[in-house]
């Protein structure tokens, strides 16, 4: 790089290398001249070496440089030079003239050979610092204004840096192509640029995020950002069609000159990415987040490990009938037997696993586990079907179905032991594909349930169409039924629908016997919660089994 560095002042004629190769290059002429003329004159080889500085010439000041030494050097060996210096005959006109033609040929030739190295060297040198898709300075331009004054032109001691990414992306990248992010990059750093203060630099850092180093001498980031995203709410345009582009942002205040580049770039992805799980456009990097990301990949890591060391296990939670207090069935919830936190419930770690493709590994050692047991209880005489909770993930699989059958077949379980508890808004992100699997697993005899019912879209018009046996109504509404009239009218208004179109309610988060009571009254099919039981392994059931009948008759029927 220093090579490049001296080269690149050498053709700018900038510093002093750039001054100092020229009275070289005519001290090396001045050299040949005299080395031809101490060995008797131009009859002799030595004039040959006058090509040396002739294509340092060019090579160092371009094509103009090559003829101007050529000149000299053709002067020099022509009519300063005899042919011989004993005799001091002079050479004939056309010689000289001759040979300062190959001078001239060669320091052209070498100026234009140097000439387009250097736009090649410049080229790379721009591309290593630019995007070349969009003409934007790069992550290593950031990394390096972020560890430089440049990064601060006006003085002041207060910058901000902002990620912003586009969320969408996918999705534009599938109906458009891949140029529409480009096209929508380039438009973006221009909106962003056109609402910051005077200074600001717009950086693209990755595919889908540019980043954005802004002077905040007053700690006005947000409502400067908030100008920002008001911009963005505009249309977008690609080849004349207007977009909506998801735009999310997060920013850190570069307060602490002793953070590395590294470390502020990752905090303004951080934010960026809370932005994202929390729903808002705009979000300031706190500690906690770093620390809350670093515990959601510590988790991810450790439930991989979890699973091939066997440190996972089911606990189940039984589900009673309302009209004549007997099990219905059960669900399995996950617990994790950490190795140093200790058991550890499903609140802690399935959400992160919903995030990412380890949800299926989870839900398949879901299946198999729950599965395995409902036929061990079976060979005790208890004849329960088990639920499994799916995500949206599993739903999203095309081979979701399938996966469901073939794992009944190998685990030799009979359809009717399954029971699939599905969220509303898992099964909206593609009804008729997602009715499609589940009408197939539904003909070969599993159930399913709608889980979470009253949060999403609560339509029982798209229930209709779905082959759901069960409606479970959220636990917010049951918590609140003995205290909000609201969330009682919604309870029986779910019931009463439900019931006229075939189907039946489970009420979960049933915490006390006046829950219990006012769910029977309004028509509920059965219940589940701490008052029933808390969720309990898979060896303590068939105990509670038994221990339960006595509590049934303490139950109002």
């Amino acid at each position: 790089m220093k090579i490049v560095d001296t080269y690149f002042r050498l053709r700018s004629g900038k510093g002093k290398s750039g001054w100092l190769m020229l009275p070289v290059l005519l001290l090396m002429v001045v050299g040949v001249y005299s080395l031809v003329h101490a060995t008797g004159g131009i009859k002799y080889v030595y004039s040959h070496s006058m090509y040396i500085p002739v294509m340092l010439a060019g090579l160092c000041y371009g094509w103009s440089g090559g003829i101007l030494i050529a000149v000299i050097a053709g002067i020099a060996l022509g009519p300063l030079m005899p042919i011989e210096v004993v005799t001091g005959e002079p050479q004939k006109a056309a010689n000289w003239l001759f040979r300062t033609g190959f001078f001239l040929f060669v320091g052209v030739l070498s100026g234009i050979a140097s000439n387009a190295a250097l736009a090649q060297v410049r080229k790379l040198q721009w591309m290593t610092r630019h995007d070349p898709a969009t003409g934007l300075p790069n992550l290593t331009a950031l990394l390096d204004a972020l560890g430089a004054g440049d990064a601060n032109p006006s003085g002041f001691a207060r910058r901000a840096l902002a990620v912003m990414s586009i969320r969408n992306a996918p999705e534009l990248r599938t109906v458009f192509g891949v140029a529409v992010v480009e096209e929508n990059m380039t438009q973006l750093a221009g909106r962003a640029l056109g609402s910051l203060p005077p200074g600001a630099r717009v950086f693209r850092v990755s595919s889908e995020q540019l980043a954005v180093l802004f002077e905040d001498p007053e700690g006005a980031s947000a409502d400067t950002l908030a100008r920002v995203g008001a911009a963005f709410q505009l249309p977008f345009l690609y080849r004349e069609v207007p977009l909506h582009l998801d735009v999310l942002v997060g920013y850190v205040v570069l307060a602490d000159a002793g953070v590395a580049p590294q470390d502020y770039l990752r905090r303004a992805q951080s934010a960026t990415f809370h932005a994202f799980e929390t729903g808002s456009e705009i979000a300031h990097y706190q500690v906690q987040l770093h620390d809350r990301t670093r515990d959601s990949l510590a988790i991810l890591s450790g439930l991989r490990i979890a699973l091939e060391r066997r440190e996972l296990l089911l606990h189940y939670q039984p589900k009673v009938c309302l009209r004549t207090g007997t099990v219905r069935g059960v669900e399995a919830l996950m617990r994790w037997n950490h190795r140093e936190r200790g058991l550890i419930g499903p609140a802690v770690f399935i959400e992160r696993a919903e995030q990412s493709t380890l949800i299926h590994a989870l839900t398949a050692f879901a299946l198999e586990t729950a599965l395995g047991q409902a036929l061990q209880w079976q060979a005790q005489g208890i004849d329960l079907p088990v639920a499994v909770n799916i995500s949206s993930r599993n739903l999203a699989h095309p081979d979701f179905a399938r996966r469901i059958l073939d794992t009944l077949a190998r685990c030799g379980a009979a359809p009717r032991l399954l029971e699939l508890e599905v969220t509303e808004s898992s099964l909206m992100l593609d009804v008729a594909r997602t009715t499609a699997e589940l009408q197939l697993l539904a003909r070969q005899g599993v159930r399913v349930t709608i889980d979470d019912f009253g949060t999403g879209y609560s339509s029982l018009a798209y229930v209709q169409r779905l082959p759901v046996s069960h409606l479970k109504i959220d636990r917010s509404f049951v918590s609140d039924l003995m205290s909000s009239p609201d969330s009682q009218h919604i309870v029986e208004t779910v019931v009463s629908l439900a019931r006229k179109i075939g189907l039946q309610t489970i009420a979960e988060g049933v915490e006390d016997a006046a829950t219990y009571e006012r769910l029977q009254s309004l028509g509920c099919d059965m219940a589940q919660g701490f008052y029933l039981a808390r969720p309990m392994p898979a060896d303590a059931l068939p105990a509670w089994l038994g221990a339960f009948d006595s509590k049934v008759a303490r139950i109002p029927a």
